[in-house]
């Protein structure tokens, strides 16, 4: 989950998205799909991957798909499986609708961290106050970070667990 508890009330859910991974929240669109003060807080530079916009049901964007529900407020997203073999992090963004000056209404974007090597899942739009108001999805994003130069489509060069490795060498040792 992200949001900004100083901005408002509305939060955007990923599943799966990173534990502990870049999480931003602002009021506001990202206006002229311009991510500069979401690359300040993760201190380095986001680029847009692939846009689509709800209203449109557009499809244009190879690297990234969705599906949403009649609401808005909960559906699917996916990404190019290409993306991890390029980027070093992959983020979704999602702009909601009508936001406004109040806690109700805010924050509307956000900025989600993917986890590696994850190409699909739900995203959910919501509120633990029920008086927020919440207005469907806009359009979502899928942004990169950096040019990935190791574990390219792999979860993240993990270390194999003392207890895999010797169950590994009994297997070879078994086949041998």
């Amino acid at each position: 989950s992200c949001g900004n508890s100083t901005l408002g009330v509305r939060l955007t859910a990923i599943d799966p998205g990173l534990v502990g991974g870049f999480c931003y929240a602002q009021n506001g669109n990202f206006i002229g799909d311009d991510f500069t003060d979401a690359s300040t807080a993760l201190g380095s530079t986001l680029t847009m991957r692939g846009k689509e916009i709800a209203d449109d049901g557009d499809v244009a964007s190879p690297n990234l798909g969705f599906t949403m529900d009649t609401g808005g407020l909960t559906g699917t997203w996916s990404v190019a499986s290409s993306l991890w073999t390029t980027y070093n992090r992959v983020f979704l963004a999602f702009h909601f609708g009508n936001g406004g000056d109040t806690t109700l209404t805010n924050p509307d974007s956000f900025v989600l961290e993917l986890l590696r090597p994850t190409v699909g899942g739900d995203w959910r739009f919501y509120s633990n106050d029920v008086n927020a108001k919440l207005n469907g999805l806009s359009n979502i994003y899928v942004l990169s970070e950096g040019v990935c130069t190791t574990g390219c489509g792999t979860t993240d060069n993990q270390v194999p667990e003392p207890g895999s490795l010797a169950l590994v060498g009994l297997a070879l040792a078994a086949a041998g």
